[in-house]
C-alpha cells in the first residue's frame, strides 16, 4: 500500500528523519520518504499474504497505483488527498478484520505508520528496492522531453540498496548527509549542493555532472607499450567514478534496448569500444560513492582529488603553452604504497594502484605472484639486482605488467619476453624482461634515498585483448588510469606488488 521511497535526500541529518507531529502540510521529500517506507513495511509484512501480487481482489499493497485508485467505493483503501483522512486499509486495522484469522495483528506504531502515510496523500512507493526497478526509474525520468537538453550530462545516483534495513531511516539520513559532504566541494563556482530526487521515494537522485565541471572533454590520452603519448583517449572525468565502483547493476533483459540508447546519449562523448571498457552503469550506488570521495575522518580520497585535479586541467589546458609554471599543470602526488602491504587481488575496477586497490568484489579467477631471486620470495632487492617476477593464474589469459614509481610519478609498461605475454591455467611462470632473460632490475632511485618503493602491477585478461593505459594531459604529476580489456571486461585480475628497493643491502631481519 505505502510507497516508500527511495530514502536519499541531502539535507540537514536531522530533517533527514520523519518526526513525529510534523505538519504533515510542510513535509520535505526526506520525512515524506520516510513515511512511505515505513508504512510500505508495515502493509507488506501484514497485507501482502493475501493482497500481494497474486491477488484477485482489487486491493493489493503491492501495486501502488492500484491501491491508490479511488474506485467506486465510499471510502479509499488509500488516497492521494489530503484532504480525504479516511482510510480503509487503517478501518481495517483498527477494527480487527485485517489481517484475518490468527495472523500477527499490527502494533500500534504500526497502524500509526499507515496513518502518518495516509496523512502525507499515500506517497508511492516501488514493488521492489532493486536494481532492475531502479533501473525502470531511471530510463523513465531520462526519457522525459523536458530532460532532453540536459541529457548528456545527466548522472544518477541511489540509495535503494538501504530502504530495506530495519534501521533504514536512520541509514538513509547518514548515508545522504555524508553523499552531501562528500559531493559539496565540487561543485563548481560555490553553488549549493541540490541533489533532485526522481521519484516520490527520495531515494533515486538526478545529478548534472557540468555543474561539477566533471563533463569536461579530452583530457586524457592512451599511453602506448613502448611508453609514449598515444592519441586522446575519449572520456570525461565523471567516467573515473564508472571506472571504480564495484559490482555495477546489471541490466535486465527486457530493460535492455531502452538501457542501451540511454547510456549512448550519456555517453555520446565516448568512442564504442571505450564504452564496454569503461563499464558504462545507468547509476551510481551513492553509499558507495559518499566513501570513494570522502575517508572516514572527512578527508579527500585519491579519486576526489584527481577529480579536481582534471577539473582545474580543463580550465588551464587550452592556454597551456602560454602559462607553463600553472600549478594547475600538476596533477595530485599519490603517496608510495607501502610495501608491509600485502598484495590484493581484485576485479576490476581498478583505479590508480598507486594509492592502492580500489575493487572489493572478488576476483575472477585465482592468480598468484612473487618476486624471486635465485628461487627464493623476496619483498626487497638491492638497487640494480636481477629478479624475476613467478606468476600462476587458475585461468589462461593475457597477462600485462606495468611498473610505477611514485617518488617519480609516472607510469610505464614492463616489456615482458615474447613468450611470456600468454599464460597457461595452473602453469606457474616467471616473467622476465624481454631485453634480458635474467629478469628484472630497478635503476633509479630518489636523490640521496637510501630506498624507495616500486609498485608493479599485474593483469591477467581473460581474452586477447590487453588493458589499456591511458594518462591525463597534466605536464606533471598525471592521473593514470588502467581501463580493462577483453571481451568480458570483469574477466580481469589485478594484483599489486609494491617491491622495496635498497641503496645498499639492510640488515637481515
Amino acid at each position: 500500500m505505502p510507497r516508500p521511497r527511495f530514502p536519499l535526500t541531502l539535507a540537514l541529518l536531522p530533517l533527514l528523519t520523519a518526526t513525529a507531529g510534523a505538519d504533515d502540510n510542510k513535509l520535505d521529500s526526506r520525512e515524506t520518504g520516510d513515511r512511505a517506507i515505513a508504512a510500505r513495511r508495515v502493509l507488506f509484512k501484514h497485507c501482502r499474504e493475501c493482497h500481494g501480487d497474486a491477488a484477485t481482489g482489487r486491493l493489493t499493497v503491492v501495486d501502488h497505483g492500484k491501491l491508490v485508485d479511488p474506485g467506486p467505493v465510499p471510502v479509499a483503501f488509500a488516497s492521494r488527498k489530503k484532504d480525504s483522512p479516511r482510510s480503509q486499509v487503517v478501518e481495517f486495522m483498527k477494527d480487527g478484520s485485517m489481517p484475518p484469522g490468527g495472523r500477527e495483528r499490527p502494533s500500534e506504531a504500526d497502524i500509526k505508520a499507515v496513518e502518518d502515510w495516509i496523512a502525507a496523500a499515500a506517497p508511492g512507493y516501488p514493488k521492489a528496492f532493486d536494481d532492475p526497478t531502479t533501473l525502470a526509474a531511471i530510463l523513465d525520468d531520462y526519457e522525459r522531453p523536458e530532460q532532453s537538453k540536459a541529457r548528456p550530462n545527466l548522472r544518477y545516483v541511489s540509495l535503494t540498496e538501504l530502504a530495506d534495513r530495519p534501521d533504514a531511516a536512520e541509514a538513509i539520513a547518514q548515508a545522504q548527509l555524508k553523499l552531501q559532504k562528500a559531493l559539496a566541494p565540487h561543485l563548481a563556482g560555490g553553488k549549493k549542493l541540490q541533489l533532485t530526487p526522481v521519484d516520490e521515494t527520495a531515494t533515486l537522485f538526478r545529478l548534472d555532472v557540468s555543474q561539477f565541471g566533471w563533463d569536461a572533454p579530452d583530457l586524457f590520452q592512451r599511453w602506448s607499450a613502448d611508453n609514449k603519448a598515444a592519441g586522446v583517449f575519449r572520456m570525461v572525468p565523471f567516467d573515473l567514478i564508472h571506472l571504480e565502483q564495484p559490482n555495477p547493476p546489471a541490466v535486465p533483459a527486457n530493460l535492455a534496448e531502452r538501457t542501451t540508447d540511454a547510456l549512448r546519449r550519456m555517453n555520446a562523448h565516448r568512442r564504442d569500444d571505450a564504452l564496454g571498457q569503461l563499464r558504462a552503469a545507468a547509476f551510481v550506488r551513492g553509499e558507495w560513492l559518499a566513501d570513494a570521495l570522502l575517508t572516514k575522518d572527512g578527508k579527500p580520497t585519491p579519486l576526489a582529488d584527481d577529480l579536481k585535479s582534471l577539473v582545474q586541467l580543463a580550465a588551464v589546458l587550452p592556454k597551456a603553452d602560454s602559462l607553463p609554471d600553472d600549478k594547475r599543470l600538476t596533477g595530485p602526488a599519490y603517496p608510495p604504497r607501502s610495501a608491509d602491504t600485502k598484495p590484493t587481488p581484485g576485479a576490476s575496477p581498478f583505479g590508480t594502484f598507486t594509492a592502492g586497490d580500489a575493487a572489493s568484489d572478488a576476483a575472477p579467477f585465482a592468480v598468484t605472484a612473487e618476486f624471486l631471486i635465485d628461487g627464493k620470495p623476496v619483498r626487497e632487492v638491492e638497487q640494480s639486482t636481477m629478479f624475476v617476477l613467478r606468476v600462476k593464474s587458475g585461468r589462461a589469459g593475457r597477462v600485462t605488467l606495468l611498473r610505477n614509481e611514485p617518488e617519480f610519478g609516472f607510469v610505464e609498461f614492463v616489456p615482458l619476453a615474447a613468450d611470456q605475454t600468454r599464460l597457461t591455467a595452473d602453469a606457474a611462470v616467471n616473467l622476465t624482461s624481454r631485453t634480458n632473460p635474467d629478469g628484472f632490475a630497478v635503476d633509479t632511485l630518489p636523490r640521496e634515498a637510501m630506498s624507495g618503493v616500486v609498485n608493479y602491477a599485474l593483469f591477467v585478461t581473460a581474452g586477447d585483448r590487453a588493458p589499456t593505459v591511458i594518462q591525463s594531459k597534466h605536464k606533471y604529476n598525471p592521473v593514470w588510469r588502467v581501463v580493462p580489456g577483453g571481451d568480458d571486461p570483469a574477466g580481469v585480475v589485478r594484483l599489486v606488488l609494491p617491491l622495496t628497493v635498497l641503496r645498499e643491502k639492510g640488515p637481515k631481519k
